[in-house]
């Protein structure tokens, strides 16, 4: 599942607020309070957590110090980097996508628990896994999809300004990370929803 950094440190006092932590988390941020996360998640059982930051090292904020810390209670930090991509199967997470903003190289980490390290949930558009077409391909709603099996789905992230390329990835600049200010952005955050899904459906480039 996922689960805003908010609730999962609030969980930690207020039995009323439930995290269903499980054992490979992935947490996108988290910033001064990721120790707390840490230690809180740890308590409900997780194994293996891997933090997505989009800071330097040296922008870190935490000395060394502080990072073998977290290294000694399970947490791997992964530095300049931004995910792009949710997996699952039916309702429930099986991984995430990340790029190096550097570089552009992406990779795939298996985990069942995400943490968003921001006021609200990041805006993605949800389609089936595998249903990209071609220009000249025709697909039906349901084609491609076992209607008796599992529903294999993706989310990814909505349409950033083609010149900012170490914008891509959940928690940038361009996206909207609090209900602040998310009421004007609506009417944008539906056109470029609208183009993303003609994009992965029918292959139709982005507009300049």
């Amino acid at each position: 599942g996922a689960y805003l950094l908010i609730d999962l440190l609030r969980s930690g006092s207020d039995e009323k607020i439930v995290v269903d932590s499980k054992k490979k988390v992935v947490i996108a941020g988290g910033g001064i309070r990721l120790p707390d996360a840490v230690r809180i998640l740890k308590s409900k059982g997780a194994e293996n957590i891997v933090v997505i930051s989009r800071k330097a090292t040296k922008d870190s904020s935490f000395d060394a110090e502080g990072i073998e810390q977290l290294a000694r209670e399970g947490a791997t930090i992964v530095y300049n980097a931004g995910i792009t991509k949710v997996m699952g199967k039916d309702q429930v997470l099986t991984g995430i996508e990340y790029i190096e903003l550097d570089t552009g190289e992406k990779h795939a980490i298996d985990t069942d628990t995400l943490i968003i390290g921001s006021g609200r949930f990041p805006e993605l558009v949800f389609i089936p896994s595998g249903n990209e077409t071609g220009e000249n391909d025709e697909r039906t709603e349901t084609e491609g999809h076992d209607s008796n099996g599992p529903l294999m789905w993706e989310g990814v992230e909505l349409q950033k300004k083609p010149d900012a390329n170490r914008e891509n990835g959940l928690l940038s600049k361009q996206d909207v990370i609090s209900e602040y200010s998310s009421a004007v952005a609506a009417i944008n955050g539906g056109r470029q929803a609208a183009a993303a899904i003609h994009h992965l459906v029918y292959g139709i480039e982005f507009p300049d």
